[in-house]
This record gives structure tokens, C-alpha cells and sequence, in this order.
């Protein structure tokens, strides 16, 4: 009975160990990996189930974009404990839309309070009405020559549609002005600092917060393997230390 108690500590003390060097790794990897940045958002944009009804001509588009999002909420959102985005999801669909797409001459974007900066063309434009998105796009970009930019520009006209401004921030993320074909760590930690008062805000407002040096500039798939890494050499050094306290035992 004693030597089963003496066991079971060993086991304890081991898994304890194994988790603290969990975080203490982690903790260096998001510090080494952070950047500088502002996440910007608005007292505006769509919530909870989001759904998205696409042209079928860039359906498969659409959904590889709403796939993107949705994975980077979940992984993000648990591992970070982001709890509150996780109700925030995009769904493909043919009726009841939240999100439709129009396609529309270049020089016709300039006229839907689109905003151009550096002078930059933008070829795409998210305007809200009537509580839905429409998402206006350059009929040019329509062509397989042209997927990965049209990828890039749903992408980040989602953020658009979630509140998620542009960040003040020298990384690519799905909510930069050139889009990514990647939603990151900072534009999920952007949906989770929309907090409850912007939405009781009458009037449109602008918020920014500055990252916080432990929150990591990642991509899903690297972000699993960090995790993947630093979980096998945690659970090596807590069998190790556990094989040391078996031999020591009297």
C-alpha cells in the first residue's frame, strides 16, 4: 500500500513537473516570438454564426477563406482561452444570407466609402445594410491565374465583416490591407478585445489595443507545431525526472 502511494506521488509530481515546463517554454517561444503591434477594431460587424452565401463561381474561394477563419478561432480561442470568440463562426450557405457578393467594375469601388491608403488601388470593398455584409469585388480577380490574391482578398474581407481594422503592425495578417492566405494569432486576439461595451456604443468608434508581450505572432499550423515540440520535451523531461525519483526511492 505504501509503495503504491510512494508511486502514485511520483506519477503526480512528474505530470506536475511536465506542465510547468509546458508553460515555462511556452512562455519563452511566445516572448521570442512576439511582435510589436495594434490590433484595431470597431463598434461594428457582424456576430455569432455568420452566414456566408457565395457566387459558384468562387465558391470553392469562399470556402476555403471561411475554413481558414473558423480553424484559426478554434485553435486560438482554446489555446489562448479566447473563450468568447469561439460563438463566432462563418458557415456556408444558400439562404438566409448574412454575407453576399457582388462584383463590380474597378472604378465603381471608389464610390462605396472605400478607403484607399498609400495610394493603394483596392480592389475590394465590405459595406454593411440592413444588419448583412456586401462584399464588393473587382470582376478582374475573377480567374485561376488570380486565386491566391482572390484567396487573400475574402480573407481579409472577412476581418471587415468581423469589426477587424487593419493593424498598426510590420507582419502579414489576414486584416493587413494586402490580406494573407493565413488568419493569425493577431487578428484572432483582435476579435477577443472586442469587448461588450463597444457594441452598447451608439456611435461608431474606433478602438486600438496594443498586443501584450506573451500573445505570439502565429499561423495555425505553426502554432501546432511549436505545441507539438515543447508537449514532447516536456513529457520526456517528466519521464526522466519520474525514472530518477523510482531509482532515489529508499
Amino acid at each position: 500500500m505504501v509503495e503504491t502511494r510512494l508511486r502514485n506521488l511520483d506519477v503526480i509530481l512528474s505530470i506536475l513537473f511536465g506542465i510547468s515546463i509546458f508553460l515555462f517554454l511556452n512562455s519563452i517561444v511566445g516572448s521570442i516570438l512576439h511582435i510589436p503591434a495594434t490590433v484595431q477594431t470597431i463598434n461594428k460587424g457582424l456576430d455569432g454564426e455568420i452566414k456566408v452565401c457565395p457566387p459558384e463561381m468562387i465558391r470553392e474561394d469562399v470556402e476555403y477563406a471561411v475554413g481558414e477563419w473558423n480553424r484559426a478561432i478554434t485553435y486560438f480561442g482554446l489555446r489562448y482561452m479566447w473563450l468568447d470568440v469561439l460563438g463566432k463562426r462563418f458557415k456556408i450557405s444558400s439562404d438566409e444570407c448574412d454575407v453576399v457578393f457582388k462584383f463590380v467594375k474597378l472604378e465603381d469601388l471608389g464610390r462605396r466609402e472605400c478607403v484607399v491608403e498609400n495610394d493603394r488601388i483596392a480592389v475590394s470593398v465590405t459595406n454593411f445594410q440592413d444588419g448583412k455584409a456586401v462584399i464588393y469585388l473587382w470582376r478582374g480577380l475573377i480567374g485561376q491565374d488570380l486565386r491566391d490574391v482572390l484567396r487573400r482578398v475574402i480573407i481579409h474581407e472577412f476581418s471587415w465583416v468581423l469589426g477587424i481594422h487593419p493593424p498598426i503592425a510590420t507582419v502579414e495578417t489576414a486584416s493587413d490591407w494586402f490580406g494573407s492566405l493565413k488568419v493569425t494569432s493577431l487578428d484572432i486576439y483582435a476579435l477577443h478585445s472586442k469587448s461588450s461595451e463597444e457594441s452598447q456604443t451608439s456611435r461608431i468608434k474606433l478602438f486600438k489595443l496594443d498586443v501584450p508581450d506573451n500573445i505570439p505572432y502565429l499561423t495555425v499550423e505553426k502554432a501546432l507545431t511549436y505545441d507539438l515540440l515543447i508537449a514532447s520535451v516536456s513529457a520526456l523531461l517528466s519521464t526522466i525526472l519520474y525514472k530518477l525519483l523510482r531509482w532515489v526511492k529508499p
